[in-house]
């Protein structure tokens, strides 16, 4: 999803949100080892455009993004932030996997 004109925290809100209006619709995932209904993760990533910047460039972080929230146990949002971006400056939020 491509929001323009979003900033960061309300992105990362609406990500969120997202993953939890899924979750909460409880349809059964009997095949999954991750959760017993089905989940998303989601990556967030922002940039401020300019001429030198590549699309795929806000690809990449978000893909980044995603990779931190799946491998943070999944049913999570991730947002890159804070220069330099890599996947030390992730964090994932969301709720933890069921034990």
């Amino acid at each position: 999803m491509i929001l323009p004109l979003t900033q960061r925290a309300g992105a990362v809100q609406l990500a969120e949100a997202l993953r939890r209006r899924v979750e909460e619709l409880g349809i059964a995932h009997p095949g999954s080892t991750a959760a017993p209904v089905v989940t998303i993760s989601c990556g967030v990533a922002t940039v401020w455009p300019t001429p030198d910047l590549e699309p795929s460039e806000l690809i990449r972080l978000a893909d980044e993004s995603l990779y931190v929230a799946k491998h943070s146990g999944r049913n999570r949002t991730a947002a890159e932030h804070s220069a330099p971006r890599s996947s030390t400056s992730l964090t994932a939020v969301g709720t933890p996997p069921p034990a």
